[in-house]
């Protein structure tokens, strides 16, 4: 990843702690940091994304997070549903009844 890339990422979670908008308050001790090489390392992947199954996009959108939107362009150019959860990155965290329901209709439709 480019530093500049990543400079911003950690900038941008500052400001949402900053902000009150992010689940830092609400961490666990099963919840941890997330891991830095994850920003360092590449991926290198042996089959296509999602390796022929199913895929659906779940946008999260409060706050508004702009390095999502990369990964929600790749989504809609692949043509995959997309869902929307007003939520921070941290769904589990801060809206799991919200986020498991929604889970539980992407199921349902996958199933029908």
């Amino acid at each position: 990843m480019c530093p500049w890339r990543l400079a911003w990422c950690l900038a941008w979670r500052l400001v949402l702690v900053a902000s009150g908008k992010h689940s830092a308050g609400t961490r666990t001790p099963q919840l941890t940091q997330h891991p830095f090489q994850t920003f360092t390392t590449a991926l290198e992947l042996k089959h296509l994304v999602g390796n022929g199954l199913p895929a659906h996009y779940i946008e999260c959108t409060d706050p508004p997070y702009p390095p999502a939107k990369v990964a929600l362009a790749r989504a809609q150019a692949k043509g995959w549903p997309v869902s929307q959860i007003a939520s921070g990155q941290d769904a589990m965290v801060s809206e799991p009844k919200a986020l498991a329901d929604l889970l539980e209709g992407v199921a349902e439709e996958l199933l029908r």
